[in-house]
């Protein structure tokens, strides 16, 4: 039975020592779920792996149903699990410009041109794109954003809102 249909009121969503990002993202996967679970529950259980997706882009121990079920049969180890992630976050839009299709994103770390983002959308749909065309105050062009708070100007290829995130994807490292 999902945790809604089992008359579950509320959720918590672990905050504290923790980033904006990380809120940010639990926060819109929770949101989506739910409201999509109350559309259609078909919705929602195809969307699992979108929930999932964005859920793992944030910095994260890997993922436990704790007690839901019952008591866990592994034993807890000595050391903690280390932490893993597809995203750091780089910037949060300021502003969109319709007739450039330009974003004006205060930079919160480094990213560089061909860098790939994802923006992180309060409302509608996350997508992602290359940093293209990246320019500075002066629009001037710029190769890499490196200063904390600057503002970059970037042309986003679909609209974006105030407050939406920008991550970009970390390198993974290679298989041995």
């Amino acid at each position: 039975m999902a945790p809604l249909g089992a008359g579950i009121d509320s959720f918590k969503i672990e905050g504290r020592m923790k980033t904006a990002f990380y809120v940010a993202t639990a926060t819109k996967a929770y949101r989506n779920a739910i409201d999509d679970y109350f559309t259609d529950p078909g919705i929602y259980k195809r969307n699992i792996p979108e929930y999932m997706k964005l859920l793992q882009m944030a910095s994260h121990r890997e993922f436990s149903t704790g007690f839901y079920f019952g008591k866990p049969t592994a034993e807890p180890t000595a050391s903690p699990a280390p932490y893993t992630r597809t995203h750091d976050y780089v910037g949060i839009v300021l502003s969109y410009d319709t007739e450039t299709h330009t974003a004006t994103i205060e930079q919160r770390n480094k990213f560089s041109r061909g860098d790939a983002l994802t923006f992180v959308r309060s409302n509608g749909e996350n997508f992602s794109q290359s940093a293209k065309d990246m320019r500075d105050e002066n629009n001037l062009s710029i190769d890499d954003a490196p200063h904390p708070c600057m503002r970059v100007f970037l042309r986003a290829e679909r609209p974006v809102a105030r407050y939406d995130m920008v991550c970009r994807e970390v390198c993974k490292e290679p298989s041995s």
